[in-house]
């Protein structure tokens, strides 16, 4: 050996160079995946351990490298030396921790570190390396005691890496990349054998950073049970095998299950909830073929695979038990675990930030064949970056974008599934918020909204939406509705901290405290049918605690099928139309809607909320002065119907609120009326009581709020609520009486709409754009047969099912133009609307010659929520379908526009210069009872219909169109005003006919003349009715005018008017409310039925008879009675009685030969002239009511 007295020293003082050991790179998977996230010198150094650092200056490594070889061909140990490095450590420093892997005191260490002091020494002793051999893993802050707790366990989990050291690597700073001294990489510069020579081939130089990687392949377990009973059997990595060729199509279905399992903390380990997730995954409702998990830590993984069902039922893995011993740990706090029953090979997708990626696996032998070409099933699981400031929306967006570019170009022909948590908000209020906040920006909130068009654009369709789109969806939590959601984008919420405490504890005080859909599975391909979807991991019995603050998710999915899982029961599908860019997309219509006061504040929606729930404590309290034993034990459920329960309300909105119990209609209303009585001082002010065709309706106000309180009784509905509402249609808990079921469907098809309508948030933006379109273009009013809150909802729950089975998930302003186009083109005349997810095929519908325009209901008893339009109405609103269709194919329209503003007019501007001459129905009141006026004002509107009527019978060329408003003008007008005089529109104007004959002064004359006395005669009606109309304090006529004779109208903006009129007149029922079977009357009653005509009977009251319109409507429909074999006797007001066959009857008040239902006196049999009903014998020998109920007892 030479004497280092011989050599000069050469300092060991540079940071450029470093001596080290360096492990073989087939050894150090583990090693690199852990420093790839936690190492800050990952990247720049390979794994390695110092021996000498720093080392000589970089111009002194050719003399350090022949000193070093002298040293080692003199050494006097020549036995191998094996280094084992087994056990994790870490050194404190002032501003953080190193964790880091050692040998725990082999042999190998000690030869180690005696070869480190003799190179040490001959190059002079003045080495400053650390005594302590380590290969460093990462690093931890040094205030951060779960951190460092959490990097030792998961460093301890690595498996002993073990070698025989043949090199030592010198490693130099690569300055050539012009970076600053921490950031330039060390390369290898050279190595030298322990022999003492010169290494040429440098095993060092092998090693390569797999983040340099797009994806990379990684290793796939399977459990292998043990041969012996005595042992557990273990997992085992399956050996990678050529990419497959060859496979099985798919023809059974696949179902894919995505779960959050929350990781809070990096120590300690939430092992308390351990069993409740596994119970959740091993529940039915979890139970896949494919389950993806996010946020796993080691130690649940642990847990996870050592259960007996978990194995048995996913015995392959992307990842074994972290605490088998030859198998290492995740790679991050938070991990994608997928387990499946089937054999895969996968990739891991990284993102650019740290510990985020995903997981792509190839089903090996299941997928789909092309052209005898084999493509396996592609399933990804991800779990985008969480937050909602606009760096992390650019990471969500990037992160997207690196996917479905890697899946492109990598598997394009193949079907996907993508699931996970995509972490991607959508609670508008949320979104809205931190917008006022200024939490995130606009352009932040644009590129959010635009995440789930990259994903349709991709040809990726949701699950959720397929489901609900096919009615097979099960979002919500057993025994819970989805009733009056205030927030667009919180259906089917998965993270939801209103009803999950882990959630709400992660959330705080806050705008994120809303319901989000963050969970999802995704499939892509032409042939997938969306069998079903579900949500699990609620709490079951008595359990309260929860296992994670996400719900999970799982669909399945089938080959082969319809692309959305719906039902094609179209002929033709429908053609989806995209919104012209100058709209704005999304945020144009927001911002339209906002402007238009289309959005209810936050103040509101809580006072709708108290207001409900004082509705609700008034419903079910108990009358505390009755004895206990007196006290009746009631069940009544109080639920939110149209605007409010749907979600489309706004401030003007009045609420309707229906409850459904278990006593009579006349119980119900005298108790909540004593109830109201009693509470003089309370919020709850009763308005009115009004008597309608659909029965009693109390008008209530609560705390400034307008609500409309409706009763229907349904004992068996109640007791078994909410579960009543998911029972087939037919099932025998709707045996109701047809009044008690037409209310009880107006929650019925709210709620079947709200679990199938595909995306319900874009269609609530859609509605609220298409009911301001109809209300200032003058086409909103059902009762004058134009469009109402119902025939908004169904049309256009029409379009949203038929343009998701054709394309996916669309916008909301995609959404409006498809409608418009749709319906412009639509035949009213031959078709019928109808959902196409409710009726599995065309309904069989007996359309009568005058209803122009059919809108079915969904359940039974189904009718046409547009039998109240005329020709008249129908060929206005044909008209407005067109005008905007016309509109969008202009490519500079906006969207005031389109919803009928013209140069700052309003649409009832526009009215009243549009037409020649005009039909002006006066009216006038100066009563001292202002209620009677407002009835007659509300009746005479509802009268003009008929009008409309009468004029497109006797003038079939003339467009008749009546503005759904009255004009006035008077100064002031509000509830009080005890004296009116206002009028209703109609303008006139004669269709031009291609080829027609100009008509001559005298036909011109000759048609004025009859329109006149068509308008006379409709006012003398009116004035001859005296239940409305009273000669000493109203007056009502008819005249036809010019626009020049308008000047000075305004549109009456006032309620004055809008009380409802009593169409009692026009029930048989005369409003009468009996008591239910089981209501025993202390006295039988007498009462005296007038009939004209005929000699007032005194009659014993028996059980309610049975209306009129009940047995029109069963001879009508029910097929075990021929219609033909009946007659309706009835009591004309000039002839007396009079019969007709039941067929020709005319029930609908626009008809020409309509006769009110209370004129009807019996219904006879032809064939032996028995009256099978009879109202002043009160005989009902077809449901057995009235006297027959008697009979029959």
């Amino acid at each position: 050996m030479a004497s280092t007295e011989e050599t000069p020293a050469i300092p060991l003082t540079s940071y450029e160079t470093a001596l080290c050991v360096v492990p073989p790179s087939h050894l150090t998977g583990d090693i690199d995946r852990l420093r790839t996230l936690y190492d800050k010198a990952h990247g720049r150094w390979p794994p390695h351990a110092n021996l000498i650092y720093p080392f000589v200056a970089p111009e002194a490594l050719p003399q350090a490298s022949k000193l070093l070889q002298s040293v080692l061909s003199n050494r006097r140990e020549v036995d191998p030396i094996r280094l084992r490095l087994d056990n994790s450590d870490f050194f404190a420093h002032r501003r953080s921790n190193t964790v880091y892997l050692t040998d725990s005191g082999s042999d190998g260490l000690k030869a180690l570190t005696q070869l480190q002091h003799d190179i040490t020494d001959a190059f002079g002793g003045q080495s400053r390396a650390s005594c302590q051999l380590h290969l460093t893993i990462g690093q931890s802050e040094t205030d951060d005691l779960p951190g460092r707790q959490f990097l030792l366990e998961k460093v301890g989990l690595i498996p002993a890496v073990e070698w025989e050291v043949e090199e030592l690597v010198i490693l130099i700073r690569d300055r050539s990349q012009g970076l600053d001294t921490a950031s330039s990489p060390m390369v290898v510069w050279g190595a030298v054998s322990l022999s003492g020579t010169p290494s040429p081939n440098p095993k060092a130089l092998e090693y390569s950073s797999p983040s340099s990687l797009p994806a990379h392949s990684a290793t796939t377990f399977q459990f292998s049970p043990s041969q012996d009973d005595s042992e557990e059997g273990k997992w085992n990595v399956i050996p990678k095998s050529p990419s497959p060729t060859g496979g099985k199509p798919i023809k059974s279905p696949v179902t894919v299950a995505s779960y959050n399992v929350l990781v809070e903390s990096p120590h300690p380990p939430p092992t308390e909830r351990y069993p409740l997730l596994l119970q959740n995954l091993l529940s039915d409702a979890a139970t896949a073929d494919i389950l993806i998990l996010q946020e796993v830590a080691d130690d649940f993984l642990s847990f996870l695979l050592q259960d007996k069902e978990i194995r048995l039922r996913y015995p392959f893995a992307t990842h074994g038990p972290p605490d088998q011993a030859e198998i290492g740990p995740l790679n991050s706090l938070r991990n994608i675990v997928v387990l499946s029953r089937w054999q895969f090979r996968w990739e891991w997708l990284p993102f650019d930030k740290r510990h985020k990626g995903a997981v792509v696996l190839q089903l090996e032998h299941l997928g789909t064949f092309y052209d005898s070409k084999f493509f396996p099933l592609v399933v990804t699981g991800v779990h985008l970056s969480c937050g909602l400031i606009d760096s992390s929306i650019m990471a969500k967006r990037s992160q997207l974008q690196t996917v479905l570019r890697y899946l492109s170009g990598n598997y394009p022909n193949n079907h996907w599934v993508v699931a996970g948590d995509f972490n991607i908000t959508t609670s508008s209020y949320t979104i809205d918020t931190a917008l006022k906040r200024k939490s995130i920006s606009a352009q932040g909130a644009s590129v959010l909204a635009s995440l789930d068009g990259m994903l349709t654009d991709a040809g990726l369709l949701d699950c959720y939406y397929a489901s609900r789109a096919a009615s097979s969806g099960l979002g919500n939590p057993q025994g819970r509705l989805d009733l009056g959601t205030s927030y667009e984008g919180e259906e089917g919420a998965t993270y939801d901290p209103t009803e999950n405490e882990h959630a709400a504890r992660i959330a705080g005080q806050s705008f994120h405290s809303r319901p989000q859909r963050y969970d999802r599975v995704l499939v892509r391909g032409e042939e997938f049918q969306v069998l079903s979807y579900n949500l699990f991991g609620f709490p079951t019995g008595d359990e309260s605690q929860l296992a994670s603050d996400h719900w999970g998710v799982r669909a399945t999915v089938k080959l082969d099928g319809p692309r959305s899982g719906g039902l094609e029961s179209e002929k033709a599908p429908i053609a989806v139309e995209k919104a012209p860019s100058s709209l704005g997309g999304i945020d144009g219509l927001k911002e339209c809607l906002r402007e238009h006061q289309a959005f209810p504040s936050d103040e509101e929606i809580t006072q709708r909320k108290e207001a409900f729930e004082l509705i609700k404590q008034l419903v079910n309290q108990r009358d505390a002065n009755l004895p206990a034993d007196t006290r009746l034990d009631l069940l009544f459920e109080v639920v939110p119907v149209g605007s409010y329960g749907f979600g489309v309300w706004n401030s003007s909105s009045d609420m309707d609120v229906l409850v459904i119990g278990q006593v009579s209609p006349r119980t119900f209303f005298a108790l909540m009326i004593a109830k109201l009585r009693r509470a003089m001082d309370s919020d709850v002010v009763l308005l009115r009581k009004v008597k309608a065709a659909s029965g009693i309706m109390l008008e209530l106000e609560v705390r400034d709020v307008r609500i409309d309180l409706q009763y229907c009784a349904a004992t068996r509905v109640v007791e078994s609520w909410p579960q009543s509402l998911e029972l087939p249609a037919g099932d025998s808990t709707f045996d109701l009486p047809m009044q008690s079921l037409l209310k009880l469907n107006s929650l019925r098809d709210m709620h079947y709409l709200q679990r199938t309508i595909p995306d319900l948030a874009s269609f609530r933006l859609a509605y609220r754009f298409i009911k301001i379109w109809a209300q200032r273009r003058g086409i909103y009013s059902s009762k004058l047969g134009y469009l109402g809150g119902i025939h908004i909802t169904l049309l256009l729950a029409r379009i949203c099912t038929l343009s998701f089975r054709q394309a996916g998930t669309i916008s909301a302003a995609d959404i409006i133009t498809t409608f418009f186009k749709h319906y412009a083109q639509f035949n009213w005349e031959k078709q019928v609307v109808y959902d196409p997810s409710f009726y599995k095929s065309p309904p069989r519908y007996f359309r009568p010659q005058r209803e122009p325009l059919v809108i079915l209901s969904q359940h039974q008893p189904k009718v046409n929520v547009a039998r109240a339009a005329s020709m008249p109405s129908t060929r206005t609103l044909v008209q407005e379908f067109q005008r905007a269709d016309q509109l969008l194919s202009k490519q500079d329209v906006t969207w005031e526009q389109l919803a009928g503003s013209v140069e700052n007019s309003t649409g009832a501007d526009e009215f009243l210069k549009s037409y020649r001459s005009y039909a002006k129905v006066n009216v006038q009141y100066w009563g001292g009872a202002a209620t009677k006026g407002r009835m007659l004002v509300g009746w005479l509107e509802w009268r003009c219909v008929s009008l409309l009527v009468d004029i497109h019978r006797k003038f079939p060329d003339i467009q008749a169109r009546i503005w759904p408003a009255r004009f006035t003008d008077m100064e002031e007008v509000d509830e009080t005003t005890k004296e009116y005089q206002g009028c209703y529109l109609i303008g006139l104007t004669r269709e031009s006919t291609p080829g027609a004959t100009p008509l001559s002064d005298a036909d011109r004359q000759s048609a004025q003349i009859s329109l006149l006395a068509v308008l006379n005669s409709f006012a003398e009606q009116i004035r001859e009715d005296e239940n409305y109309f009273d000669s000493s304090s109203s007056w009502v006529d008819v005249s036809l005018v010019q626009p020049s004779a308008l000047s000075g109208l305004r549109v009456d903006s006032s309620n004055w008017g809008n009380a409802a009129y009593d169409e009692a007149s026009f029930d048989d029922d005369d409003g009468e409310i009996e008591l239910d079977e089981d209501e025993e009357l202390a006295q039988p009653r007498q009462r005296t039925i007038p009939i004209r005509g005929a000699k007032a009977v005194a009659m014993p009251e028996g059980a309610k008879l049975r209306s009129a319109s009940d047995v029109l409507s069963r001879l009508r429909w029910d097929a075990e009675f021929d219609i033909e074999d009946y007659i309706v006797g009835y009591d004309d007001r000039f002839l007396g009685e009079r019969e007709m066959p039941v067929g020709q009857w005319k029930a609908d008040l626009t008809d020409e030969a309509f006769i009110p239902m209370h004129r009807i006196l019996y219904f006879k049999r032809k064939s032996d002239g028995v009256k099978v009903w009879d109202r002043e014998t009160r005989t009902d020998l077809l449901f057995g009511s009235g006297v027959s109920s008697k009979i029959q007892e």
